[in-house]
């Protein structure tokens, strides 16, 4: 049986709404510079990022995008990391 390896648009809509609220959460409890110092095991809002993405089967490019977005307060988009490829 073949598996599924494309998301639907509604799946994709779900998936970046919820890394969006990841990154609002983050934004509106700690200071930019806090966020983005050390890494997951220093700092636990890094710690936090790589386990929601890892507990989401997301790839890493969508947790750079997610640094990228953060950064650059911008609203989250997938895509965000393909300008650094």
């Amino acid at each position: 049986m073949h598996t599924r390896n494309r998301v639907t648009a509604e799946e994709r809509n779900a998936q970046d709404k919820m890394i969006q609220g990841l990154l609002d959460e983050i934004r509106n409890t700690t200071t930019k510079a806090e966020a983005l110092r050390g890494n997951t095991r220093t700092n636990p809002y890094r710690a936090r990022v790589a386990e929601f993405f890892k507990l989401q089967g997301f790839p890493n490019a969508y947790m750079t995008s997610f640094w990228i977005a953060l950064v650059e307060d911008k609203h989250f988009d997938r895509c965000l990391h393909n300008r650094f490829q």
